[in-house]
């Protein structure tokens, strides 16, 4: 569809707009995985993949777990698996991933056949978490990539919710939110009360009691696809270990 006939669309057909774009990413995601599978279907370490290929974003990650010392790994929305893979292969802890989609789990699970420390799940993350949870909590602190919202998928403020009355000790990373005052950072969109903006989830943020920091690293010189991210943390040791690294600031959220 051309870019102005996309903007008729959204204006005058907003609900017809959003299940027509869910199908287009839907298409893409499916063949970027095919793509995958048919040209290299064995992740490899020197992949420059894990984490939108942002390098800004791998250092922040590396100083969290050097500062934290994370023993495990909880992902929503594994997809192909190349951040699964990069989380395994550079921390070297357990990793557990969860994914919707039959076909994208296939991928992954063929293309990190090597990594026997990923452990894959399938289906809802909001459902599948409390029972991953109850396993790992004793493995704390746990670092959470979450990722897997998508849509009519927007399992976010259940899963925060989950996670905050599971687990003391904790970080998470949500892939595809806004960065407040850099809007050269992507984010997802998928209408009123489902955009990943500080303005749609601060109430489950404050409700929990976390600690919320975006990153400082400007988006004209983040390398890959330059995604926004936030970055919550527990109350307590965690919130002050993020208050003191680099390129990352806190947010008031109270």
């Amino acid at each position: 569809m051309p870019p102005k006939a996309k903007d008729i669309a959204r204006k005058l057909a907003p609900s017809f707009y959003t299940k027509y774009m869910s199908y287009v990413l839907r298409i893409e995601a499916l063949e970027k995985a095919l793509i995958t599978l048919s040209t290299d279907d064995l992740w490899k370490p020197d992949s420059d993949e894990g984490f939108n290929g942002q390098e800004g974003r791998r250092r922040i990650v590396d100083r969290l777990f050097k500062s934290c010392r994370f023993k495990s790994v909880v992902e929503t929305g594994t997809w192909i698996g190349s951040t699964t893979g990069y989380l395994s292969h550079h921390y070297q802890v357990p990793v557990h991933t969860c994914e919707l989609s039959r076909v994208f789990q296939a991928v992954a699970m063929k293309r990190l056949r090597n990594l026997p420390g990923v452990h894959f799940h399938l289906g809802n993350s909001a459902a599948i978490l409390p029972g991953v949870l109850k396993n790992e909590t004793h493995r704390e602190p746990l670092f959470f990539y979450l990722d897997a919202h998508w849509q009519e998928e927007l399992p976010l403020e259940s899963e925060i919710n989950t996670i905050a009355g599971a687990v003391g000790d904790w970080v998470a990373l949500v892939d595809d939110f806004e960065v407040p005052g850099d809007d050269g950072y992507g984010f997802d969109d998928y209408g009123p009360g489902k955009r990943l903006t500080l303005e749609d989830f601060q109430n489950a943020f404050s409700r929990n009691h976390l600690g919320v920091f975006f990153p400082t690293i400007p988006s004209a010189t983040e390398t890959g696809r330059s995604r926004g991210y936030a970055l919550l943390a527990s109350q307590g040791k965690m919130t002050e270990i993020l208050r003191g690294l680099p390129d990352i600031k806190e947010s008031n959220v109270s």
